[in-house]
C-alpha cells in the first residue's frame, strides 16, 4: 500500500502543474478536458466526444490554441499532454485548423479580434516586441463552409411542443417560432401582449412550460430569448438575452426562480422578485448557476419538493444539483451522477405519489431504454427496454433490435403512472412505476390509427387526466410550410375505456384546433413527410471504434457491482459506491489518493477548495451526499472555516491533518475511476475563484489515481 501510495505522489507530480495559458482562453481550453486521455498516450485515437469539441474550438477560438503551440510546459490546469499528439489532432480529428507556424512564438495571441473583423476569419498579429512594424496575418476558414453550416441551424428541424395549464385553463403549442395558446375556460385563442424592448427574431422555440402553480409560462428558443409570461392576462412580464441558444427551461415550485440551459451545456439562474404581481419587470441576465463542460443540456428539472436541479445532456450523464438558497451565487454542490445511459439524454420526468413525495426520477434517452432513478444516491433501480414497442423487435437470436429514441416523457400527477413517445412510433406506451419494488413496466400500448401521427411532444393536467398530444415540425425539408402541428387528445388513459378522442369532442372543439394547429385539417402529405422528417433526424452519433459509455476525459469505462442494472443483457451497471471492487492489488483506492495528497502537499493549510474538494471524493467513496460525524469532509470543511479565522500560519489545520490514513477513516472505499477524479476536479474547480485545480492536490491525486488504474 506504501508503495502504491509513493507512486501515485509521484503521478501527481508528472501529471500536475500550474496554468500558464492566457486567461481569456482559460475556459476554452478547459472544455478540450475530453481530449486529455488521447494526449496522455493513453488511445491511439480520439474519442468522437473529444473531436467535437476541438472542431468547436477550432471554428470559435482558434486563437486560443496558439497558447498550447507556444507552452512550453506542455500542461494547462493541472492536466499534462504531448505536445506532438496535440499537433496530430487536426489530422487524428480530420478537422482543418490553420498552420501552427502562423501562431506567434514570441509574443502573445489576443483572446479578442480586433474590430471590422470579416466574417469566417481570424486575425492573429504576429510580431516582436522589438521590432518597430506589427505585420498582421488574416487566417481565413472557408466562408463556404461556415455559410453551409449556418444554414444547416436554420434549417434544422423544430419538432412541435405542447404543455398544458396544471388546472387545464389553457393549453400552449410552439411550432417554429409560432406560440399559440387557447384560453379553454373562455373557450377563446388566445393575443400575447409583448412590450418588452428587447430584440425582436423568429427563430424555433425550443421549450415552453407552465409552472406548478399555473400562473407563470415560459418560453424560450434559437431567438437567445428567455420570455416569462403571465398565465391570465398572457402579458410578457419579462424577456431574458441569453448568450447562446436555450435548449431547456425549468421553474422553481414556488415560482420565484427561473433556470434556462444554454447550447454550450451552462445553467442559468433568474430571481423573479414582485414578479407574482402581474406587473412588467425590467430586464434581467441570467445568473450562472452550473455548467456541464460544454455538453449540451437536454432536459432540466427541478425535484417536487425543490431541493434539487436536475439537469441531463448529451453526453449520457443525469446531474443531481442542490439548488443553493443564495441562487445567483451559484450552485457548487453535487448531490450525485446518475450514469448508466448509453446515449444521449432527451426527456426527464418525475414520478411520484402523495405518500412519496420526492419521488423517483424517470429518463428517457437514444439508447432505446427508460430508466428509474433514486437522484439522492444516484442508483439506478430499473431499465425498461422500448425498442420492442416500436416493432423493433428481434428478428432472431443472432440479430439486436434497431435503436430508438425516447423522444418526450409524461409523468401523471399523484399516481405511479407515465406516458412515453418514441420517435418512430405512431402512438404511446404507459409505463408503470412499483414505487415499493422499484420496477419499471409497460402496462399498456395505445396506437393512433389512420394519420401518420407521430408524437413529438406530450402533456397531461392534473385535473382533468387528459393526455395531449401534439405532432408537426418546421423548417421541413423541401416544404414552403413554415411549420404545422397536429393536436390529438387521449381520455381515460389510467383505465381500460381509454380512447382516442375526435376532433369534435377535444376541449375547445374546432376553434382550439383551428388556433393551435393553424387550421382544422392537415394533409396527410404533411403529416408523412413529418413523420420522416423525425424518423431520420440527426442524432448524436456512437464513436466508429467503440460502443461503450465514454466520461468526460474520453476514457472508456466499465464498473461493476451487486447494485446492478435490471435489464438482462446490460454490460453497463451501476457501482456499489461502499465496496472497493479491487480489479489488482496495484489499483489506487480513493482513500489510497487522499493519503497521497497528505504526502505531496501535508503541509498546506486547508481552505475551502481543498475542503470541496475531499468532499466530493468522500462522496464518491461512500455513496452517502451527507458528512458523516466526524468524518473527513466534515473534518475538512470546519479546519477551512477555522483557517480563515487563523492569523498565525503554525496554527492552521493542514492537509495532513486531515488526511493521514484517510484509506481507514473512511466508512467505505472504492477504486478510483475517472467518474470520480471527473466529481473531484469539478468540485475543485467551482470552490476556485481562478477556476484552478491546486498542483499535487486532491483533484490531481485523485486524477493521476484514476489514469494509473486504467493503465493496469
Amino acid at each position: 500500500m506504501i508503495l502504491a501510495i509513493l507512486a501515485l505522489v509521484i503521478a501527481t507530480f508528472l501529471y500536475g502543474g500550474a496554468t500558464t495559458v492566457q486567461a481569456g482562453c482559460r475556459d476554452t481550453l478547459t472544455s478540450l478536458s475530453p481530449c486529455l486521455y488521447y494526449l496522455n498516450g493513453g488511445s491511439s485515437s480520439p474519442s468522437w466526444s473529444c473531436c467535437r469539441q476541438f472542431s468547436t474550438v477550432v471554428q470559435s477560438s482558434p486563437e486560443c490554441l496558439c497558447s498550447v503551440v507556444n507552452s512550453n510546459e506542455s500542461s494547462f490546469y493541472g492536466f499534462k499532454f504531448n505536445r506532438t499528439l496535440a499537433l496530430n489532432l487536426p489530422t487524428a480529428c480530420n478537422v482543418q485548423t490553420p498552420s501552427p507556424s502562423l501562431c506567434n512564438t514570441g509574443g502573445n495571441v489576443p483572446t479578442t479580434l480586433p474590430a471590422n473583423t470579416p466574417v469566417g476569419s481570424k486575425k492573429f498579429p504576429l510580431s516582436n516586441e522589438s521590432s518597430s512594424k506589427s505585420n498582421v496575418i488574416i487566417l481565413s476558414f472557408e466562408e463556404s463552409h461556415i455559410e453551409e453550416v449556418e444554414i444547416q441551424n436554420k434549417l434544422e428541424v423544430a419538432p412541435a411542443l405542447i404543455s398544458v395549464h396544471p388546472s387545464q385553463k389553457s393549453v400552449a403549442v410552439a411550432v417554429g417560432s409560432d406560440l399559440r395558446i387557447f384560453d379553454l375556460i373562455e373557450n377563446c385563442p388566445v393575443s400575447l401582449v409583448d412590450e418588452s424592448d428587447g430584440p425582436i427574431r423568429k427563430e424555433s422555440i425550443r421549450a415552453i412550460r407552465y409552472s406548478t402553480s399555473g400562473k407563470l409560462f415560459v418560453s424560450a428558443g434559437d431567438d437567445k430569448l428567455v420570455k416569462i409570461w403571465s398565465a391570465d392576462s398572457w402579458r410578457c412580464l419579462n424577456t431574458v438575452c441569453s448568450e447562446k441558444r436555450v435548449s431547456a427551461v425549468a421553474i422553481s415550485s414556488d415560482d420565484s426562480h427561473v433556470c434556462y440551459a444554454d447550447k454550450f451545456g451552462v445553467v442559468w439562474v433568474i430571481e423573479l422578485d414582485g414578479i407574482n404581481d402581474g406587473k412588467t419587470l425590467p430586464s434581467k441576465k441570467g445568473a450562472l448557476l452550473l455548467s456541464h463542460y460544454c455538453s449540451i443540456i437536454t432536459s432540466l428539472e427541478f425535484s417536487p419538493d425543490g431541493r434539487y436541479i436536475l439537469s441531463a445532456d448529451r453526453d449520457f450523464k443525469i446531474r443531481v444539483t442542490v439548488f443553493p438558497k443564495k441562487p445567483l451565487e451559484g450552485a457548487h454542490e453535487i448531490q450525485s451522477f446518475c450514469l448508466g445511459h448509453s446515449e444521449f439524454i432527451t426527456c426527464t420526468a418525475f414520478v411520484s405519489t402523495p405518500e412519496l413525495t420526492q419521488g423517483y426520477l424517470m429518463s428517457g434517452s437514444g439508447d432505446s431504454t427508460v430508466r428509474l432513478w433514486d437522484i439522492t444516491s444516484g442508483s439506478l433501480l430499473d431499465t425498461c427496454e422500448v425498442s420492442t414497442v416500436a416493432g423493433h423487435a428481434e428478428s432472431n437470436e443472432n440479430e439486436s433490435p434497431t435503436q430508438v429514441t425516447v423522444t418526450d416523457i409524461c409523468a401523471i400527477p399523484n399516481s405511479s403512472l407515465a406516458a412515453v413517445a418514441i420517435q418512430s412510433f405512431q402512438g404511446i406506451f404507459l409505463l408503470s412505476c412499483d414505487l415499493t419494488a422499484h420496477t419499471l413496466s409497460i402496462t399498456k400500448v395505445i396506437k393512433i390509427p389512420g394519420e401518420s401521427f407521430i408524437p413529438t411532444s406530450i402533456a397531461v393536467s392534473a385535473s382533468s387526466r387528459l393526455l395531449w398530444m401534439v405532432s408537426g415540425a418546421s423548417n421541413l425539408p423541401g416544404s414552403n410550410h413554415p411549420g404545422f402541428s397536429r393536436v390529438r387528445v387521449i381520455s381515460c388513459l389510467e383505465t381500460e375505456s381509454s380512447s382516442i378522442l375526435e376532433d369534435e369532442q377535444i376541449p375547445g372543439g374546432t376553434k382550439l384546433l383551428e388556433q393551435l394547429q393553424g387550421k382544422v385539417t392537415i394533409e396527410e402529405s404533411v403529416m408523412s413527410a413529418a413523420a420522416e422528417a423525425h424518423q431520420h433526424s440527426p442524432q448524436r452519433p456512437r464513436d466508429q471504434d467503440n460502443t461503450q459509455p465514454h466520461d468526460q476525459y474520453g476514457i472508456v469505462f466499465s464498473v461493476s457491482g451487486d447494485d446492478v442494472a435490471r435489464k438482462q443483457g446490460d454490460s453497463f451497471s451501476q457501482p456499489d459506491p461502499t465496496v472497493a471492487t479491487m480489479g489488482s492489488v496495484d489499483t489506487v483506492t480513493i482513500g489510497e489518493a487522499l493519503e497521497a495528497t497528505a504526502l505531496s502537499l501535508g503541509d498546506k493549510p486547508v481552505d475551502r477548495r481543498d475542503a470541496a474538494a475531499i468532499q466530493a471524493a468522500e462522496t464518491r467513496a461512500t455513496g452517502e451526499s451527507k458528512g458523516r460525524p466526524g468524518g473527513l469532509a466534515v473534518a475538512a470543511q470546519a479546519a477551512a472555516t477555522t483557517n480563515e479565522q487563523t492569523v498565525s500560519e503554525e496554527d492552521k489545520v493542514t492537509i495532513a491533518d486531515i488526511l493521514t490514513d484517510a484509506a481507514e477513516r473512511l466508512p467505505g472505499d472504492k477504486v478510483v475511476t475517472s467518474e470520480d477524479a471527473e466529481a473531484v476536479v469539478g468540485a475543485e474547480l467551482r470552490s476556485s475563484s481562478e477556476m484552478k485545480t491546486t498542483p499535487g492536490g486532491v483533484a490531481d491525486s485523485m486524477s493521476a489515481g484514476a489514469r494509473l488504474n486504467q493503465q493496469l
